[in-house]
């Protein structure tokens, strides 16, 4: 009113101008719009592509396109459990944009894992061992991925019949020669022959180095063969010989096992020392003596019953001590002699000389 009228022209509505877009972009599905209505503004309408594509373009129908990345339910993500792990880092690519392309949308897998999937999320795996494996060969083991889908899980495993294990670095192996079968393995050979298998180094270079081990009581060891074993009875019984002895013969006895083989037994004995000989089986002997034979025998062949056994420290014949420890004793018994530390004479049978007497060392004829 009283004033000049502002014209405006939505070129997207109006049919029929030669600047209008005529249903242009309706017919091929897109949206029309008109950036600048004003009636001097025309032929800037534009094609809109519908969502999720996308592009516009003046005047005419725009080339839509897809990228299907960037639709939100297009997930590659969807096996990420563990944050910046392989399956948390795939990359999505659409190769063809085109709208009337849809689903070919993929993800793949970052380096060194590998691993794409069209239209969904990629499960990401590595052979570690591709990279890793020389480690375990050069230490004569075997390389092992158990889970291509996790990063530093890899090692190194023994080779049988040697046992272990390590991540991510060299193994240290155990080889037990009496559990395992190899060529330089017991198999069962002491466990034949009744006796224990042992390993005193486990250690996979130290090989050939089992030991059968005989039974208890028996004892004795052999390395790769079984072991000849004794039982010295006497370790078990040797107590028997003098629990109850009385007298230093009978108390002097020793224990002997004349045959250690594990086979024989109940053979060991107690042997009396000499001068006896006497001798028991599994029980304490009964120690006697023979007469005692003179050793000195210009002092006792006078006197056959008066020389007697001495048995420490060595067993040996002496004569009987002079049962008399005083001069006076001598004076009116012949058969003492003394031993004299001082004066003049060492014969006290006569009574007649007075002297120091110390010891009566032997009976005398």
């Amino acid at each position: 009113t009283a004033r000049p009228a502002r014209c405006l022209l939505d070129e997207c509505k109006v049919q029929n101008c030669p600047t209008c877009a005529n249903d242009t972009c309706s017919k091929v599905g897109q949206e029309c719009e008109d950036p600048d209505t004003t009636a001097t503004s025309t032929g800037d309408w534009v094609c809109k592509c519908p969502p999720p594509s996308t592009h516009q373009a003046t005047a005419k129908p725009a080339v839509c396109e897809i990228d299907e990345c960037d639709i939100p339910e297009n997930n590659c993500t969807a096996n990420c459990i563990i944050p910046n792990t392989p399956n948390c880092q795939q990359v999505c690519f659409d190769p063809n944009t085109a709208p009337d392309s849809l689903g070919d949308w993929t993800c793949t897998c970052p380096p060194p894992t590998s691993g794409k999937a069209q239209a969904h999320a990629a499960l990401c795996t590595v052979d570690e061992c591709v990279e890793h494996g020389a480690t375990c060969i050069a230490e004569g083991q075997t390389c092992r991925d158990l889970n291509t889908s996790k990063l530093n899980d890899w090692e190194c495993v023994c080779t049988a019949p040697a046992k272990g294990s390590a991540t991510a670095q060299k193994a240290t192996c155990i080889l037990n020669e009496c559990i395992e079968d190899c060529d330089t393995c017991s198999k069962n050979t002491c466990k034949d022959a009744g006796q224990t298998c042992e390993d005193p180094n486990t250690s996979e270079s130290s090989k050939s180095d089992w030991t059968c081990k005989c039974p208890p009581p028996s004892t004795n060891t052999a390395t790769g063969k079984p072991a000849t074993c004794e039982v010295d009875e006497c370790k078990e019984n040797g107590w028997k010989c003098t629990a109850d002895c009385t007298g230093v013969l009978n108390c002097a006895q020793q224990c002997f096992d004349p045959d250690t083989n594990a086979t024989s037994l109940d053979d060991w004995k107690c042997v009396c020392q000499p001068p006896s000989t006497d001798s028991a089986v599994t029980k304490a002997a009964i120690c006697t003596v023979e007469p005692c034979i003179h050793d000195n025998e210009p002092a006792c062949e006078q006197d056959p019953d008066g020389c007697e056994w001495s048995l420490l420290p060595t067993p040996v014949c002496k004569p009987i001590p002079c049962q008399h420890t005083k001069e006076v004793d001598c004076k009116t018994e012949t058969g003492c002699e003394w031993l004299v530390y001082s004066g003049a004479s060492t014969n006290a049978g006569t009574g007649a000389v007075s002297y120091e007497v110390l010891v009566p060392v032997k009976p005398f004829p």
